[in-house]
């Protein structure tokens, strides 16, 4: 069950790390060594080496992603520096042939890049589309991945996604920083209701469920905390303010409640009433 978008683990597409609050302000934030403004409306998450923004379309059941990559060193050569993050990024998460070949960009921001896209295989065996682009820093790179259904899907938020790339800026090192975290109220960064990321399974995870004779993915959302409590789903109006013992205590949301165990990549869940598949 273990799965997230990160640079040295592989992604299991149907389950990704979600943020643990809800929409994120369209304000600049920055992400080690660039700076951008996220696109409106869109659910943010972030790890040590990641920035995630994730839309999710439930009437289309479709989903797109942009995941910011942090830095590594990089070279003089830009097409080798876009086959060895492919290799990194989308060979480590997907099943995918060789990279595909790449074609020169630049954003409105005068930052150039390396672009490429191709079709691939989640590890579930359902298909999605890539695009991986690659951006020069100084002597060091960094990577963008978008991630969609379908390349249709990619195309209907190519307004927001190009909004994106175009706000963004390279800043030096020492300003770079982690994206804040945001909520219905605004920019949050002090404690809250919400799972502390990095303490193995804990955050926010979104999973696409399908069932016999409908192969649409249906989200689902699990809260897994690091005390060993998981929740069945995400507070709708965000972490903030969300009090886990009045939950736990109502009598809409109790059944949502459960525990879990997770040990040398494997665990359970555990509910009354109800019997999970070890993971």
């Amino acid at each position: 069950m273990k799965a997230c978008v990160a640079r040295a683990y592989t992604i299991w597409f149907v389950l990704f790390l979600l943020a643990a609050s809800s929409l994120l302000a369209a304000q600049t934030q920055t992400f080690d060594v660039v700076s951008f403004t996220p696109p409106a409306g869109w659910a943010a998450s972030q790890d040590s080496d990641h920035a995630v923004f994730t839309f999710i379309d439930n009437s289309a059941k479709t989903f797109v992603m942009l995941a910011v990559y942090n830095s590594t060193p990089g070279s003089s050569d830009t097409e080798k520096d876009f086959v060895g993050e492919w290799k990194e990024v989308v060979a480590k998460s997907f099943s995918t042939g060789s990279a595909p070949p790449s074609a020169a960009g630049q954003s409105r921001g005068g930052l150039k890049f390396r672009q490429g896209s191709a079709q691939v295989k989640q590890q579930n065996g359902q298909p999605a589309y890539v695009r991986l682009m690659v951006f020069p820093a100084g002597k060091r790179r960094f990577s963008v991945m978008m991630v969609a259904t379908n390349e249709k899907a990619l195309e209907a938020r190519q307004a927001a996604a190009q909004s994106f790339l175009d706000s963004m800026k390279l800043v030096a090192p020492a300003a770079a920083s982690a994206p804040a975290v945001a909520s219905n109220s605004g920019v949050h960064s002090g404690p809250s209701a919400a799972p502390r990321p990095g303490k193995g399974l804990s955050g926010v995870w979104m999973g696409f469920k399908t069932y016999v004779g409908d192969y649409e993915p249906h989200p689902r959302w699990y809260t897994f905390y690091d005390d060993g409590q998981i929740f069945e789903d995400i507070p709708r109006a965000g972490f903030v303010g969300f009090d886990r013992s009045a939950s736990q205590s109502d009598s809409g949301q109790r059944s949502y409640w459960g525990a879990y165990t997770f040990s040398n990549g494997s665990g359970s869940i555990t509910k009354p009433g109800v019997k999970y598949p070890e993971v």
